[in-house]
């Protein structure tokens, strides 16, 4: 009986290792995902800065 108990605890801990394993991993695929989309957001920006810009510039010009 402690033979199968040994076992059964062996297959949990190796399923829970399984389990951190796989949820790091997703936690690291995430996290680039997160920092990819936060650059393009400032990428986004700083264009809508520069657009913001040249329009008031167009506009003073048309005056």
């Amino acid at each position: 009986m402690s033979r199968l108990l040994l076992i059964i605890l062996l297959a949990c801990t190796v399923a829970s290792a399984i389990g951190v394993v796989f949820v790091r991993h997703r936690h690291r695929q995430t996290f680039i995902e997160l920092s990819r989309a936060e650059r393009k957001r400032d990428d986004i920006n700083l264009e809508f800065g520069r657009l913001q810009l040249e329009q008031a510039t167009l506009a003073e010009a048309n005056r």
